[in-house]
């Protein structure tokens, strides 16, 4: 590939690559996370260099907690620009006139009926820590949120209100949903809603493959290393 290394940027080398590629120009991101502006020589790139991208869907830029708001995903299952308003709209006010043990009240109800933990974790960064979110965690919230709500709502074979909720028209009867999870939180407890740091890692230092809890063992074990015990121990018996 022929670039001018003085005048050609990052943007202009990613389009070259899509065009020969085949992939699209925003699945590519390059790996010092530079500006798109910056030319390649100011990047420190010279002729015969290796340039390294990863490919991702997912842009590496954070949300901030307002940027959320913005609607800028697309769902799996394609929704109304009038849906998502709807759906971020009850949402930015439970964020900000909400107390925080009525937010983790939420949180905890919507964790109990859906058994989604990347959701709820997403919304107490969002909502009680006012934490930025990753454009990942944005997607698990609405993927989550429209599976919850497609299940509080009447099926497809029923009407409410004389009109058949098809899946597209989910998200713009939010507010229904959002009044029922509200009303249901209030009965809800926070006290279990434990959101303290968790090692991934193994004592000896090794990534968690498959963590095991053990009665009476304060620390998660390795399942293949707490096996491995166990039948020394039988043996040593």
């Amino acid at each position: 590939m022929t670039v001018n290394l003085a005048g050609d940027t990052l943007a202009n080398l990613k389009y070259k690559l899509a065009k020969e590629s085949g992939i699209p120009a925003n699945f590519l991101h390059y790996k010092n996370n530079l500006g798109s502006g910056n030319t390649l020589e100011s990047c420190g790139i010279k002729s015969g260099s290796t340039v390294y991208f990863t490919l991702s869907t997912f842009s590496d830029e954070d949300h901030t907690a307002v940027d959320f708001f913005n609607n800028d995903v697309e769902p799996s299952v394609q929704q109304t620009p009038k849906g998502m308003s709807v759906l971020f709209s009850p949402l930015y006010i439970i964020k900000c006139r909400l107390s925080v043990d009525l937010q983790k009240r939420l949180i905890s109800y919507i964790r109990k009926l859906t058994g989604y933990n990347p959701l709820a974790q997403s919304l107490y960064q969002l909502l009680c820590k006012n934490e930025h979110v990753s454009r990942t965690q944005k997607i698990a919230v609405v993927e989550g949120m429209y599976i919850l709500f497609r299940e509080l709502l009447p099926g497809l074979g029923t009407k409410q209100e004389g009109k058949i909720i098809e899946d597209l028209d989910v998200f713009e009867q939010s507010t229904y949903c959002w009044a029922y999870l509200m009303s249901e939180a209030q009965k809800e407890t926070s006290e279990h809603e434990n959101y303290a740091p968790y090692s991934l890692k193994s004592e000896n230092g090794s990534r968690f493959y498959e963590p095991v809890r053990v009665p009476g063992v304060p620390n998660v074990l390795e399942r293949a290393d707490m096996e491995q015990n166990i039948k020394g121990m039988m043996v040593f018996c």
